[in-house]
């Protein structure tokens, strides 16, 4: 999109500087103080957008040092920080947002898919800092179908079911033991890079060599076939369990209402499916 600049991802496990945490000193944030000062600081720079947890890249959760710093560049700057929870918000990660966990609270938050509970619902939100500027100036927006009765009935009977029965607590529980069991993948198969995750929300980086980090699929080759791709048809014919499969990795993002028995099934098909990837080392 014009006038959209990409930073870098707080990659621990592929650092974009080469360098490794925490001796980094969190480059990857610090670079963002950069770039907003090259593009001109608060004159050009509107907002910085973040993902909490940034999913369809691998689902990476950055150090916990990552935000408190943004934050701190972000008023530095005057520029207003979006925390963007559509993948994240409303418990998968054991809260209501992910951004949570880092203890910083973020200027706007954009919500959508668990909001309206399988309702098309997305929600902005705004801090009160951000919504007194509209107060003395017009917020022009409307949509065919803004506030949809449907949607937002929805949306209030889900958080009440969130916060009813308890749904963050048990995530927090089912997303410990199933952190567990994927760890227990990782000494077991040589093709498991690294397991990242929290809660409900969880990768397995899939490399042809653990020692060089060489990934099954390129950057650029995300829709190409592959190793992963295998392993998700196997999954989907084999097993019934339908995953995405990202870049370098294959998901595990079950439902907050997952069951135990339920985890050790998807963690014993996933175990199966990884002898693809084994059989496909170079080393």
């Amino acid at each position: 999109m014009p006038g959209v600049k990409h930073a870098p991802d707080a990659y621990c496990y592929r650092c974009p500087f080469n360098k490794t945490y925490p001796d980094c000193d969190i480059e990857c944030v610090e670079y963002i103080d950069h770039m907003i000062g090259l593009e001109g600081g608060s004159n050009k720079v509107a907002a910085v957008i973040v993902e909490p947890i940034v999913g369809s890249n691998g689902i990476i959760p950055p150090p916990d040092e990552y935000y408190p710093r943004l934050r701190e560049i972000c008023d530095k700057w005057n520029v207003v920080l979006i925390a963007d929870e559509t993948m994240t918000g409303f418990g998968r990660t054991g809260k209501m947002f992910a951004i949570e966990h880092y203890g910083i609270v973020p200027d706007i938050i954009v919500m959508g898919k668990a909001l309206g509970v399988y309702c098309p619902l997305t929600a902005t939100v705004f801090s009160r800092k951000i919504a007194s500027v509209f107060q003395d100036n017009v917020f022009g927006h409307g949509q065919s179908f803004s506030g949809h009765a449907l949607g937002c009935a929805a949306a209030l009977a889900g958080i009440h079911v969130l916060y009813e029965e308890k749904i963050l607590e048990r995530v927090r529980e089912m997303g410990e033991y199933l952190g567990n069991q994927l760890q227990s993948l990782e000494q077991r198969h040589r093709s498991v890079g690294e397991v990242r995750g929290m809660d409900l929300f969880w990768t397995l980086e899939l490399v042809r060599n653990r020692r060089t980090k060489e990934p099954f699929r390129k950057q650029m080759e995300k829709y190409a076939y592959n190793v992963l791709t295998e392993i998700a048809e196997f999954l989907l014919r084999e097993k019934n369990i339908y995953i995405p499969a990202d870049k370098f990795g294959i998901w595990i993002v079950p439902p907050l209402i997952v069951e135990r028995h339920e985890i050790d099934y998807i963690v014993d098909a996933v175990d199966d499916s990884l002898k693809i990837a084994d059989d496909a080392m170079t080393e």
